[in-house]
């Protein structure tokens, strides 16, 4: 009991006024933004809020940031905190977001039942062949709690912006409906099953890259935690998938990179298959397969097998996207009036200079609204505007600990920062080509389509990048000194972040 006390007294000696600060900061932000949003919504449709509810969540609140503190001051290993809090947002955002409240999370359920029923690819409906395919009418109806699946009445059930999707991309959802099936037809069963299975995988695959990264933990901790992110790695996208495979993929890169001395036959494998699903998610993010050059040839028997593997890593999944992509192509599909992707691509190709100064002009005018977007500015399907404050603060947050984290005791690799910034850049340019052909009439001078969740699987580049470079400028000889951080208040302000969106993700349902 007296080391305990001994201990409590020492933290907060310690750490005490950032604690508390962070602490009250929660409460007053949260009623404040709570209370705005009551008054107003409250004055616009008559429904005012118990505030009973409003008392339960922040107490709910309350007691998470001090079960984070009290693992602070036990100094409980960081990967089972990491891992602690993602489950327990991932489950708090599972539990407050209604069936089909994530951008396009209905298609994606059609997309993924269509799978689990053995169609691989979608056919061709009506006159515009938009994809789809003839499935039971009543999963259409995921919102009653009492529709069931009839085989017998089916009905034709259009989804072209998810048809364009690999059917790999939905292997943890098509598992989980798979499984639900075997059990019930209720629709809104196998619409969770297909969440629990994506928001199941999501998480073990982020735990593994904080298990795998050598370094820079928190660096990779914070897109997992953008409140979008949540949202979207409890819901039936693809998007899950793909951020945490993305985060996954890099810290394994880092780690045979930095640590391990050997590229075995089993590291090889992991890595194609890993490389090859991402770029299957989404081909934008093949580019992310360039990170295989940050490992050293030395980590390979003979430098010769260092080429052949990485060079064999990028043909295998650009062929396997090419063929895929002749498939696909065929449900491109006038989404936008005036667009035309076979004259966008010729543009692009033929119209480089003119390109480029679309896509900054895009960035300058989108960047301010975008960055906000990427974290969690509008949550559900972007109708949910989060309080400014929040995602103010974790801009600011984010920028810090960027520029700050220094726990890499590793010498930085000659072409490593070139190989993060390339990928960075480059698949930024691929996701504006894409929107710029697929949803962008011809000629306009900015990109439509682009939104900030679309960057959020490139963020551990550029958030590695920064790091390498603040690494290289402070390096004296062949020593630096290493700086390792616990983390106080980096735990505290990520929970009061996600917290004060919860809230007012809460309201808008409860008055909605």
């Amino acid at each position: 009991m007296q080391d305990i006390t001994e201990r409590l007294r020492n933290f907060f000696v310690k750490n005490g006024w950032e604690v508390l600060f962070v602490f009250i900061s929660f409460i007053i932000i949260s009623f404040f933004c709570v209370h705005v949003r009551h008054q107003f919504l409250t004055d616009t449709v008559g429904k005012p809020v118990d505030f009973r509810v409003k008392l339960i969540v922040l107490a709910c609140g309350c007691l998470f940031l001090l079960f984070i503190m009290a693992l602070v001051l036990f100094r409980i290993n960081e990967i089972l905190l990491m891992a602690g809090m993602l489950l327990a947002l991932m489950l708090v955002f599972m539990r407050i977001t209604p069936v089909g409240e994530v951008p396009d999370e209905y298609h994606h359920f059609y997309r993924a039942y269509e799978i689990s029923q053995g169609s691989l690819i979608s056919r061709h409906l009506g006159e515009d062949g938009v994809g789809g395919n003839y499935l039971p009418a009543a999963i259409e109806e995921y919102e009653d709690e009492t529709a069931e699946i009839d085989e017998n009445n089916t009905k034709a059930v259009e989804f072209g912006n998810t048809a364009l999707y690999a059917p790999v991309s939905y292997l943890p959802q098509v598992i989980g409906i798979k499984i639900a099936d075997l059990f019930t037809d209720n629709v809104s069963a196998l619409f969770y099953a297909g969440r629990f299975a994506n928001a199941l995988t999501a998480f073990l695959l982020c735990v593994w890259a904080l298990v795998m990264v050598p370094f820079g933990r928190k660096l990779l901790f914070i897109p997992m935690l953008f409140p979008l992110s949540l949202q979207e790695m409890i819901s039936l996208s693809p998007d899950a998938l793909t951020i945490s495979l993305s985060m996954a993929f890099l810290a394994y890169i880092l780690h045979l990179s930095y640590v391990s001395e050997h590229v075995g036959k089993k590291d090889i494998i992991i890595l194609a298959v890993m490389g090859t699903v991402i770029s299957l998610c989404k081909i934008v993010y093949v580019v992310l397969l360039l990170l295989v050059f940050m490992i050293p040839g030395t980590r390979f028997r003979l430098r010769k097998h260092s080429y052949q593997f990485k060079m064999g890593v990028m043909a295998g999944a650009v062929i396997i996207n090419l063929l895929w992509l002749t498939i696909s192509a065929g449900y491109l599909v006038e989404f936008n009036e005036g667009v035309n992707s076979a004259e966008q691509v010729k543009f692009v190709l033929t119209h480089i200079p003119e390109f480029y100064a679309i896509c900054v002009q895009t960035v300058i005018t989108h960047f301010v609204t975008r960055l906000p977007n990427m974290i969690g500015s509008y949550m559900g399907v972007l109708s949910i505007a989060t309080t400014g404050t929040m995602w103010l603060m974790f801009i600011i947050f984010i920028v810090y600990e960027f520029c700050t984290v220094n726990d890499n005791p590793y010498k930085v690799h000659k072409y490593d920062c070139l190989i993060l910034i390339g990928v960075f850049l480059l698949g930024t340019a691929l996701i504006f080509a894409s929107l710029y052909v697929q949803w962008t009439p011809v000629g306009k001078e900015l990109i439509d389509g682009t939104q900030g969740r679309y960057f959020t699987p490139l963020m551990g580049c550029l958030a590695f990048f920064v790091m390498f470079m603040r690494q290289i400028k402070m390096r004296r000889g062949d020593s630096m000194a290493v700086v390792s951080e616990y983390g106080t208040y980096y735990y505290m302000l990520l929970g009061c972040f996600n917290l004060i969106t919860i809230v007012d993700v809460i309201q808008y349902y409860i008055i909605n």
